[in-house]
């Protein structure tokens, strides 16, 4: 298991905005999209221990973003393994109102990868800026 500060000491290359994709072909995870009318956002794990991230072809990017983040977090803190090698997520696995603890670890997760800490206190107290203009 990595927490989110560990695969940002590893994999980030400092620039602002964090590129989740970057991050996930550092650590060697496969991010594909999906355009079937039955496409889910997913990790799989396969066989040989190689993971793929799945989006949905019309995810926009914020959202886009965030899924690749939130998957990374899957992939970290240790979802995936070996009696449990794929998560789909559905329309609620972002949510707030959701109670499903691997989902929350991995929104949690997903935050704290896209909006480090340091970055988040550099930009609050010492530029002054609003966490209203740090959304975008």
């Amino acid at each position: 298991m990595y927490t989110s500060k560990q695969i940002l000491d590893t994999y980030w290359d400092k620039l602002i905005p964090v590129n989740p994709l970057t991050i996930a072909h550092k650590i060697g995870i496969i991010v594909v999209s999906d355009s079937s009318t039955n496409a889910v956002n997913s990790i799989k794990r396969d066989v040989d221990g190689k993971h793929t991230i799945t989006l949905k072809a019309e995810c926009e990017y914020l959202l886009r973003r965030f899924v690749i983040a939130h998957q990374i977090g899957n992939y970290a803190l240790g979802h995936l393994n070996e009696h449990r090698n794929l998560l789909n997520d559905d329309q609620y696995s972002y949510s707030t109102m959701n109670l499903n603890p691997f989902q929350i670890e991995a929104n949690v997760f997903a935050t704290e990868l896209l909006i480090p800490e340091a970055t988040l206190m550099f930009a609050v107290s010492d530029r002054g800026y609003r966490t209203t203009a740090l959304k975008n």
